[in-house]
């Protein structure tokens, strides 16, 4: 994970999306920043919060020297 991040499940969007600022500027990421984190990015934006979404993922976020709290395959 990024440092400061946390995880939500996308499947539970409907719910965890209302525990949400609608002010507060959110940064989606999956494991390559596809379909996952961009679905969930429009979602968000569905419910009028301020989503974006970190094309490449993780693995780009790693590429470009940002650190991570686990080391994973992904």
């Amino acid at each position: 994970m990024i440092p400061g991040a946390r995880r939500a499940d996308p499947a539970c969007i409907d719910e965890w999306s209302k525990t949400l600022e609608p002010q507060e500027a959110l940064v989606i990421y999956c494991v390559k920043g596809g379909s996952v984190s961009q679905s969930v990015r429009a979602s968000l934006s569905e419910h009028g919060l301020n989503a974006r979404y970190v094309e490449g993922g993780i693995k780009a976020w790693r590429a470009l020297g940002g650190t991570s709290t686990a080391k994973g395959s992904a």
